[in-house]
């Protein structure tokens, strides 16, 4: 071939040969769709045999078909050759008939005595057998396996090792047993049959093997019998003696459990434990429900006669102070909580503002000083009082502290100037108590010579003197909303009060012994009171019944109470230096 001569036009350069992928749509997928077409209207015109079949001709081609499939486990089913004898499970006649109409249609190949699907295509275009196929393909999968493995066992000589044991003969078992039998081929309903045969015999040989040994575990076990009755009757008359004494001593200890509960608490839970463990008894018992049964959460040692308690606005935090310190305490733990608080005069008079954020303290120069409870710092410094203050109260608002002295007068502070606001006029008698009602308006008074007497907080005006009795008015105390106020006296116990018209009320049982301290819950329902008699008591305010006594304190006498916002933890602290929820 002669090269261009000059001055002639280049040749145009050829096509690019197309990539993979562009001859992948251009011509591979195209071609594959009119083959699949192809396949399925061949398929579809050759399979109208079946339709002409008789219902026995129909059930022989079901069975023929299927064993010429392979089911694929995670992958694509194919087809498989069978031997004509293999395909004979449906009768004899039937299965030639079907082979020959097959065979016509072209759907099957006839190889001499090896029979096939015509083309792997037929598994997925033609779908009659596809659902047949898909209908139970597990049971199609063992089918084959049956088949393969009896087939095994002809070539090893019917050798026992290759028979069909545990999981494998269950589920021929499940799925060829009864009426299935009828899809199986001789050789494999012999290598069933032969394998069932084999389980028998082994279980059959198990269950004697399990006889012997049970008659030899038998008279084994009644040799050791002998040997324990022989040992235990000589054990058991030792622990029959220990166990009397164990009984012996844990009704003891219940019964000092029961004696003390009332008075110390802890000590008749130890008891209770104690006689639990020394033997499980009724009365053990009984003792650890009583105990179990107290309410207490936690018990705290102040570390000194306890005279003032406040709990923070959530709950989690309480105040407490007395003797020469002060200590913050973890409601939810008991535990003491790091306080820059440091000691106060030994015997100081104090009280916590209801939000347990102030300290009023009387000091050593007779005046009284506000502390901070979070940082120790002094907020303010009220103004001398007569030989001290022996009384200390804060308003509900924290706006206000009142204070009583030995010289019979009440003084009314502003906590954040220190300044005095206002003066009661002066007592018959020095005032053992004072109380604000919870607005703040009122204060209630009660004196050594017996009166209780209301005043007006702003102005100082006296409002209402309430009856008056026969001994000191040991404490007062309002109600949440203000109009009940409770005094307690030594001849006349514990009495609540109309405050708007100053009638008597209700009187609740007597204490055993005068009530030092009282507290409303925040919902009014309940009044706690608590004195010398160590215990405190719950009562309805509108019944005047005892709800519960609550025992434990060991000293002399309750000097402190204090609920929290939501009413569901009282606090009380005494002279026996602890603080108890």
């Amino acid at each position: 071939m002669r090269a261009p001569s000059a001055g002639c036009s280049p040749v145009s350069p050829r096509p690019l040969p197309l990539h993979d992928e562009e001859i992948h749509d251009k011509v591979v997928r195209p071609a594959a769709e009119l083959l699949r077409r192809s396949v399925r209207h061949q398929v579809a015109a050759r399979s109208t045999a079946h339709g002409q079949f008789t219902a026995a001709q129909a059930a022989a081609a079901r069975i023929l078909l299927l064993r010429l499939v392979a089911p694929g486990d995670g992958a694509p089913d194919t087809r498989r050759s069978a031997e004509r004898e293999e395909l004979q499970a449906a009768g004899e006649k039937e299965t030639t008939e079907v082979l020959e109409a097959l065979a016509a249609s072209r759907l099957l190949t006839l190889d001499h005595d090896t029979v096939d699907l015509a083309h792997e295509a037929l598994l997925s275009a033609w779908p009659r057998l596809r659902g047949w196929v898909e209908q139970d393909p597990d049971r199609l999968r063992a089918q084959r396996k049956l088949t393969e493995a009896a087939h095994a066992w002809e070539e090893l000589g019917h050798d026992q090792g290759a028979l069909y044991r545990g999981t494998r003969l269950a589920t021929a078992q499940e799925y060829f047993s009864g009426p299935s039998q009828g899809n199986l081929t001789g050789l494999e309903h012999a290598y069933l049959m032969a394998s069932l045969a084999a389980r028998e015999q082994e279980q059959q040989a198990a269950a004697r093997t399990s006889r012997r040994l049970r008659g030899l575990v038998a008279g084994l076990s009644v040799l050791l019998v002998l040997a324990v009755i022989a040992g235990s009757i000589a054990w058991q008359q030792t622990l029959t003696g220990n166990q009397q004494r164990q009984v012996a001593l844990s009704r003891q200890l219940a019964a000092q459990s029961a004696a003390v509960i009332g008075t110390d608490s802890d000590l008749a839970s130890l008891l209770a434990i104690g006689a639990y463990r020394a033997s499980p008894t009724s009365q053990a018992l009984e003792a650890l429900f009583a105990a179990a049964d107290l309410p207490l959460l936690h018990r705290m040692d102040h570390g000194g006669r306890v005279t003032a308690l406040a709990f923070s606005p959530d709950g989690h935090t309480l105040a407490s102070g007395g003797g020469d310190r002060v200590r913050l305490w973890d409601t939810n733990t008991g535990r003491i909580r790091t306080s820059p608080m440091g000691q106060v005069p030994p015997g100081a008079v104090m009280a916590f503002s209801p939000d347990g954020r102030t300290l009023a303290v009387g000091a050593e120069d007779s005046t009284v000083q506000l502390l901070g409870t979070a940082t120790g710092d002094v907020r303010a410094r009220l103004g001398a009082q007569a030989n001290g203050a022996a009384i200390l109260r804060f308003s509900p608002d924290n706006t206000t502290v009142a204070t009583s002295g030995f010289d019979r007068e009440v003084q009314l502070w502003n906590t954040t100037t220190g300044d005095l606001l206002t003066v009661l006029p002066r007592q018959t008698a020095q005032a053992s108590t004072v109380a604000f009602s919870p607005n703040g308006r009122t204060l209630a008074t009660g004196s050594f010579d017996g009166r209780t007497e209301l005043w007006d907080a702003n102005s100082g005006r006296h409002e209402r003197t309430l009856p008056h009795r026969n001994s000191t008015v040991g404490e007062v105390a309002y109600s949440p909303d203000g109009h009940t106020l409770a005094t307690s006296s030594t001849d006349r116990g514990v009495e609540l009060w109309d405050t708007s018209t100053g009638q008597f009320r209700t009187k609740p049982a007597a204490h055993t012994a005068p009530a030092a301290v009282m507290a409303f819950s925040p919902d009014g329902r309940t009044l706690a009171t608590a004195g010398e008699d160590r215990t405190v008591r719950l009562w309805e305010t509108d019944t005047g019944r005892l709800r519960r006594n609550l025992p434990g304190h060991t000293g002399h006498v309750i000097m402190s109470l204090a609920f929290t916002s939501d009413g569901r933890t009282l606090a009380s602290g005494g002279d026996d230096h602890t603080i108890r929820l």
